[in-house]
């Protein structure tokens, strides 16, 4: 098993363009519909509980591996996300640099951003297709959505306001 958890946290990290919320959707079916080694609702309350808890938000890696695999499962589980793209970034951060005038280069990060911002989005999507089950709960993160990304109240205001507005909304559901 641990061999498992490692190869399909190795193939996560090379997809991982733009960040580790770009493979969250790939992640989520991995480890619910393809390996069930967790439920949609587990992988949900991880990927929730490593967002609002300080230090990285992709340690959602962690719990899946520890779930797959007891301790031994987690510990293959971070290698396997973070080892190979620390390694390449290790091994290419010279050239990139030595490539920061190219027109390749800013052809390639401009490329890359809609790709990034997709992956994200889709992400959204699942934890929020995961969770919402009232037309409120859609209504509360469609609006906290909003929010953050008009960039008007900031996004720790904005976050308290939501949870706010989510815990008195479940006093009267």
């Amino acid at each position: 098993m641990i061999w498992k958890v490692l190869a399909v946290f190795t193939a996560l990290s090379l997809l991982a363009l733009g960040g580790g919320s770009a493979i969250i959707p790939e992640l989520q079916r991995q480890a619910v519909l393809e390996q069930h080694w967790l439920s949609d609702r587990q992988f949900v309350d991880f990927y929730a509980l490593t967002q609002v808890t300080p230090g990285p938000s992709m340690m959602v890696v962690a719990l899946v591996g520890f779930q797959a695999a007891g301790t031994s499962g987690a510990l293959a589980a971070v290698i396997g996300m973070f080892g190979p793209t620390g390694l390449l970034v290790f091994t290419v951060r010279n050239t990139w640099n030595r490539l920061r005038a190219s027109r390749w280069r800013r052809l390639m990060e401009r490329t890359t951003r809609p790709f990034a911002v997709g992956t994200m989005l889709a992400s959204a999507t699942l934890v929020a297709q995961s969770t919402n089950h009232r037309p409120l709960d859609w209504a509360l993160t469609l609006t906290t959505a909003a929010l953050v990304g008009s960039k008007r109240l900031g996004i720790l205001p904005t976050m308290a306001l939501a949870a706010l507005a989510g815990w008195l909304s479940g006093l009267s559901g």
